[in-house]
């Protein structure tokens, strides 16, 4: 896609495979043995490129609301935006089941009612290529490897290779993000993940995972990486720089896992510049080992 080529010039945005874009859908897949590729410019605008992407959201009480996506091939996703902003991702997903409900406990129903999350699943298996780079010289640019939502269930698992790189004024590249809002999420790598960001201000993160409820007393982890493989992150920022190889937030309960038995790596080069192997947020116990 091509901003210049927009009905309304300056806006960019490219799917390489999707489901649910424009449309409701309870459970979808995508399965790749191939090649899958998007890409978007638009200078002085907006890029936003997907390789893949699979948005199952519904209101339907009784679905099973599961996000998928398998890849054995490649999927890449490209986005450029000079003096704009660009965003990409190699592969998206989002799960997500809401229940309506309007509250007519006076005798009265209040209108409008209210959405509330009570399902839903997002997971990528990987072992090809999954990759994702934005470029934004003078603007703001962002990518992800992979970005995986699961209101009640999120997982990454990847014997492949998953890579994230910015290069732009503001950079922010991350490998692979996992993230659950009222359940636990969890990443297992046995192979590659790597997030690059190049720019005035560059942040990096090979991996981000955020689970919402853990006990780690009990070895329920809200956010768990399960590392066999190489996590690896590198920013280089005139101003500021910030590399972190494995970013893992609990954001209501307690429990963070992190079990390592391969390579973790984090390097940041420039001005005010700091590098993290593993940083770890929670309201109670961690546990890495």
């Amino acid at each position: 896609a091509d901003g210049g080529a927009n009905a309304s010039p300056g806006l960019a945005k490219a799917w390489g495979a999707t489901i649910g874009a424009y449309s409701t859908v309870a459970s979808g897949a995508v399965v790749n043995y191939g090649d899958i590729s998007a890409s978007a410019s638009a200078p002085y605008a907006s890029a936003t490129s997907f390789g893949s992407y699979v948005r199952n959201i519904t209101s339907n009480p009784t679905a099973t609301v599961v996000a998928a996506t398998s890849n054995h091939g490649t999927i890449v996703s490209a986005a450029s935006a000079d003096h704009g902003d660009a965003f990409a991702v190699g592969s998206y997903l989002i799960g997500l089941r809401q229940l309506y409900t309007v509250d007519c406990s006076s005798g009265t129903c209040h209108y409008p009612g209210t959405l509330t999350a009570n399902g839903g699943v997002a997971t990528l298996d990987n072992d090809g290529a999954i990759g994702a780079v934005a470029s934004a010289q003078g603007g703001v640019g962002h990518a992800y490897g992979a970005a995986v939502l699961g209101a009640f269930d999120s997982a990454i698992s990847n014997d492949g290779h998953l890579y994230a790189r910015v290069d732009a004024d503001t950079a922010r590249a991350v490998g692979g993000l996992n993230n659950s809002l009222y359940g636990d999420a969890t990443i297992h790598n046995g192979g590659a993940i790597g997030a690059v960001a190049t720019g005035v201000s560059a942040s990096a993160s090979g991996v981000f995972v955020a689970g919402a409820y853990g006990n780690a007393g009990t070895g329920y982890m809200a956010a768990t990486v399960d590392n066999a493989g190489h996590i690896q992150a590198k920013a280089t920022g005139t101003t500021t720089a910030t590399a972190i190889g494995i970013e893992a937030t609990a954001w209501k309960g307690d429990g963070i896992g992190i079990d390592n038995s391969g390579t973790i790596a984090a390097a940041a080069y420039g001005t005010g510049a700091t590098a993290t192997a593993v940083s770890m947020i929670s309201h109670g116990d961690n546990v890495l080992t």
